[in-house]
């Protein structure tokens, strides 16, 4: 039996929160099977570790900026790793290279050794590797024409052929594309398998949590994952704090004919936008809590798999938990009243894996039926063995 090669020496970044889901679980493995790897976080990522337990060697704190990538290349440099793991991220307006991309130009000019990029989840994948036009004058993301797919890595890891036929369509080299799976989907399809039978039991314990004192634990349970929309998307026809006041209008006239409980899970990073937005609105429904703990030793703590696994309906607007939530069994609506842009969610919306929503009036319908079972949604499929297909790539 062929036995795998295990990489000495990893040089591992992610900037985004998705990023760190999909790398925590092959850093894991990774350290479990003897591979010295050092781990950078920034941003979103750090949550995303520490969900996972996985040790940051170094952090870089707040928007990356040039002494933050001096420091970064001095530790890369030092480390002298055998290959690099990056997550991907897109570039910003105040910053040009993301971390991701500035350790894929060190590796082609200094180090020159197999840099492996990790997607996360589907869309936006030239946007990522490209540079993108500043300021933007629409609600998407916008290319410049001589700098698409200038920000490459030695190879990508992607979720699946489905990904891979638009990478290809967009014009993406085939022999960089490697179809691994996303190590965090598989991570969560593997928590289904402890969840088994434990549904009940477990939405019991969160609901007697004290945050959630006034819900009736009969009653269905929505989540509502909400996320800032009007900084990057200023055009697409809706707020985050728009899209909240819809949906918790559309919740209390629902209530009326089935008890319904209201998690309304903020942006990690603006909390106060969707608690604002929740307080502005003087529902009736008392049944609603805005909470996201992240203080394990909190009395209310749960992880967020956790929640979206013994929740009836999951509602967002466009973001990786909706794809979580799927994985976990549980039905999805992206909800984006009034939408003039593009459609963000549109690779699980398209693929009925997902419902989109796209006014007040079909809100309640979709959620009586997909609450009651009846409207059956595709299933995300996901390829198997994604953590050791990533570290077979990792050289």
């Amino acid at each position: 039996m062929h036995k795998q090669r295990i990489p000495k020496k990893v040089f591992a970044l992610a900037s985004m929160y998705g990023a760190g889901e999909a790398i925590g679980p092959v850093v894991n493995k990774l350290r479990k099977l003897g591979t010295r790897v050092f781990l950078v976080s920034s941003g979103g990522a750090t949550g995303a570790f520490n969900k996972l337990n996985v040790a940051i060697d170094y952090m870089v704190e707040g928007k990356p900026n040039e002494k933050e990538y001096k420091t970064l290349q001095e530790k890369m440099v030092d480390f002298d790793p055998t290959s690099i793991l990056t997550g991907t991220n897109v570039q910003d307006e105040q910053h040009l290279l993301t971390p991701d991309q500035f350790i894929w130009y060190l590796e082609r000019e200094i180090l020159k050794i197999p840099t492996v990029a990790l997607l996360d989840i589907w869309g936006n994948y030239s946007e990522r590797f490209s540079d993108l036009k500043f300021p933007m004058e629409s609600n998407r993301l916008e290319i410049e024409r001589a700098g698409k797919l200038r920000c490459l890595p030695t190879s990508i890891a992607i979720m699946d052929e489905f990904a891979k036929e638009q990478m290809i369509n967009e014009g993406f080299n085939p022999n960089v594309l490697s179809i691994t799976g996303n190590p965090y989907f598989e991570y969560v399809v593997g928590l289904t398998q402890e969840f088994d039978d434990k549904k009940i039991t477990m939405r019991k314990k969160i609901l007697s949590k004290p945050v959630f004192s006034e819900f009736d634990e009969n009653g269905k349970l929505v989540v509502f994952i909400s996320d800032e929309i009007e900084t990057n998307y200023p055009t697409i026809g809706f707020s985050e704090k728009s899209v909240l006041i819809d949906f918790l209008r559309s919740i209390e006239e629902y209530s009326e004919k089935e008890t319904i409980n209201a998690i309304i899970r903020p942006h990690p990073f603006r909390p106060g936008n969707a608690k604002d937005a929740a307080d502005s609105f003087k529902t009736k429904l008392a049944r609603k809590v805005v909470h996201n703990p992240t203080d394990r030793i909190d009395v209310n703590y749960y992880s967020i798999e956790e929640i979206l696994y013994v929740a009836d309906l999951v509602v967002g607007t466009f973001n990786n938990p909706l794809v979580t939530a799927r994985l976990l069994g549980t039905p999805v609506i992206s909800f984006q009243p009034e939408l003039t842009g593009n459609d963000f969610q549109w690779y699980t919306n398209e693929r009925e894996i997902t419902t989109l929503v796209k006014n007040t009036a079909e809100l309640q319908l979709n959620m009586y039926y997909l609450m009651h079972d009846l409207i059956k949604q595709n299933e995300i499929g996901y390829v198997e063995g994604a953590t050791e297909r990533v570290i077979g790539l990792l050289k």
